[in-house]
């Protein structure tokens, strides 16, 4: 996928500043005084509107949003499948099969802008969407020859390794396709806590795992560290979407907790790749990410409260000052740049800390850059 020109990132940043972001649903604190509490002054960290209409769900009960022309045509061979019209879902496989045979060009005309090490990982990705291209090309045979027939069979043949494959796409995506979304998880977290307290636990169940969908996608496009954070981070939301289905979850402090490990690691995962598009002086892009990394941040202190959660809501109000000002253009130095990525660093650690969760951030280390005109 072709990365987004600046131009195109200051369009996007510009049209979702002018959206009327909604609040995460109001939960009243629990009556425990402990550290878990959300802090009577932390904000509600912002939500996005920007969802998908159809999630892709898989007999495992995973949910996958429907974001790009890969995801639409998979839905619609589920589809096609479900009404028992074969030849439809073939077609719709086929046609999955050629979105991602374009994604994998792009990514490969991609790679030339990437430094060495990148290269070899997005050469990696590139690879592993060519060998999935030819899997959905024979899945495609298979359906039209009427050996797979229904979703479970589909589902059998684009096994858990496929779709993690699938997903390892969202490395090289751009920013066009994720800026629209990146706060997505927040909008099915404070969904599900809002169910949760009206005692749907079911419904609170299944937006644990929309927000998991884009925990994964974001664990994709993850390195270093936080791919261990996010994956853990992902197999916690796992545990307890299952633990509500069984009316397992006991109180909301525990629902609280295991909402703020999860954009912890988004946040881990937001600031390494700030930190990687500066390196390739993609200045606007790296502001987008840490603009993200700072919601993240806020909507993590707000969940975990107490005056830990506090001091980094703080923190995440200046994080997010500076990325909106990278990316709309605005006047830097590399010092203060660089004082960013360090103060978020410092923040995400001492939550981290605060709510066990397993990720530290990483030393950044910013390339000498003349001063921004």
């Amino acid at each position: 996928m072709k990365p987004a020109s600046r131009l195109s990132a200051l369009a996007l940043a510009a049209a979702l500043a002018s959206v009327a972001w909604p609040a995460l649903a109001a939960t009243p604190a629990p009556s425990s005084a402990s550290a878990a509490q959300p802090a009577a002054s932390a904000p509600a960290p912002a939500a996005a509107q920007a969802n998908p209409e159809d999630w892709i769900v898989y007999d495992d009960v995973t949910y996958t949003p429907v974001l790009d022309d890969v995801s639409r045509a998979l839905q619609q061979a589920r589809q096609a499948l479900d009404q028992h019209q074969p030849k439809q879902a073939a077609q719709a496989m086929r046609e999955a099969s050629q979105a991602l045979a374009r994604e994998a060009a792009s990514a490969s005309r991609a790679d030339r802008q990437r430094a060495a090490a990148d290269d070899r990982l997005a050469t990696q990705t590139r690879q592993r969407m060519d060998a999935l291209t030819r899997k959905l090309n024979a899945t495609a045979n298979g359906i039209a020859a009427g050996r797979i027939q229904n979703t479970a069979a589909l589902d059998r043949t684009l096994d858990k390794a496929a779709r993690a494959d699938l997903e390892s796409r969202w490395r090289v995506t751009d920013t066009t396709t994720w800026l629209p979304v990146a706060d997505a998880p927040q909008h099915h977290l404070a969904t599900a806590m809002d169910a949760y307290l009206h005692k749907d636990l079911h419904a609170a169940a299944t937006e644990v795992r929309k927000a998991d969908g884009y925990l994964r996608l974001e664990g994709a496009r993850a390195t270093s560290a936080a791919r261990h954070a996010v994956d853990a981070a992902h197999a916690d939301l796992v545990k307890t979407a299952l633990a509500l289905d069984h009316g397992a979850v006991k109180s909301e402090q525990a629902l609280r907790a295991s909402f703020a490990r999860a954009d912890h690691a988004l946040a881990l995962a937001q600031r390494e790749r700030a930190a990687a598009d500066w390196s390739h002086r993609a200045y606007a892009d790296a502001g987008l990410g840490l603009s993200a990394a700072g919601r993240n941040l806020e909507a993590a202190a707000h969940w975990a409260g107490g005056e830990t959660g506090k001091a980094a809501g703080a923190t995440a109000n200046e994080v997010r000052a500076l990325g909106d000002k990278l990316a709309a253009g605005g006047h830097w130095v590399r010092d203060e740049v660089a004082g960013g990525f360090d103060h978020l660093g410092h923040a995400l650690d001492r939550l981290g800390h605060a709510i066990h969760a397993p990720g530290q951030a990483t030393a950044v280390r910013l390339p000498a850059t003349p001063a921004n005109h």
